[in-house]
């Protein structure tokens, strides 16, 4: 019996291991779509009888993420690979060159079937690449439209059904994304950390979040751990009305950085009498990552 069935966990199951520092997660359905950076597309169901993803093979070999689109059910990878090999002749055509990974190549599979990616005129499968920047950071599915971040600007994929499939537009120029899982989305608006602010997106253009601590964060950032792991610690903060300091005043109850053994220490520090707080809930596994 696999993971999901019932009565127990199954045997053990061979299957290739993978090395990956971030995922990307979304789902199909009951099925889990799941991308490690740089790898391929992954997919599992509960009813599958397996404990272990399987590779969609004719998708593509290299990806920074993917999701599913909320217009239609299909799924949407970002930095995707191309192949550049003649199919006809099975030689480069380009010189040197076979299947490399394009940074700024957005891919999406057909209406309904993530196995088929072949972009012609009996299926809604294509591609798009972005022509500013120099890399897809991140993206996400909205209510109606995609959102894609590059490290510059913000871009929005609407479905206009065939021949385009989608159309892509620049929304929001020097907005770009300073993680991959640096945003959040709340009612019909999307949040995230930029290079220099932030921002929010609710569909009538980019406005900038004004950030009382500005020169703190912008200016105090180690831009080494962008995008970087924490193995070894784990911070918690947790936020609470304070009656005392009216509606809007938080008391904190922050863990220090826990030891290797895995102890933590609590402090809690005093509430500021009417004024707020503004921390995120977020477990520090992931810098710039979602809340948890």
């Amino acid at each position: 019996m696999g993971y999901g069935l019932g009565g127990g966990a199954g045997p053990d199951m061979t299957g290739t291991p993978i090395q990956a520092t971030d995922w990307t997660l979304d789902n199909w359905g009951e099925l889990l779509i799941a991308t490690p950076e740089s790898g391929g597309l992954y997919y599992w169901g509960p009813n599958s009888g397996f404990t272990n993803m399987s590779l969609v093979v004719d998708a593509q070999i290299h990806s920074t993420g993917s999701f599913v689109s909320q217009a239609q059910q299909q799924i949407i990878v970002y930095g995707a690979s191309v192949n550049a090999w003649d199919p006809t002749t099975q030689n480069s055509g380009i010189a040197g060159i076979g299947i490399y990974q394009d940074p700024m190549l957005i891919q999406w599979s057909d209406l309904g079937n993530f196995f088929q990616w072949v972009a012609d005129i009996t299926t809604q499968a294509g591609n798009f690449r972005v022509p500013l920047g120099s890399k897809l950071v991140g993206a996400c599915a909205t209510k109606n439209r995609n959102l894609f971040w590059t490290d510059l600007d913000l871009w929005s994929g609407s479905y206009v059904n065939q021949p385009g499939i989608y159309q892509h537009n620049p929304v929001g120029t020097r907005c770009g994304l300073i993680g991959k899982h640096a945003f959040t989305q709340f009612a019909d608006a999307v949040y995230w950390m930029g290079q220099n602010n932030f921002f929010v997106y609710a569909g009538a253009g980019v406005t900038v979040i004004p950030c009382s601590v500005w020169d703190k964060v912008f200016q105090d950032l180690d831009a080494t751990w962008l995008g970087q792991r924490t193995r070894d610690a784990f911070e918690l903060a947790l936020r609470q009305p304070n009656a005392l300091g009216g509606r809007h005043a938080m008391k904190n109850t922050r863990p220090r950085r826990t030891s290797k053994s895995g102890s933590a220490n609590l402090r809690t520090p005093p509430a500021r009498d009417g004024a707020a707080s503004r921390r995120n809930n977020t477990i520090g596994n992931t810098l710039l990552g979602n809340p948890a």
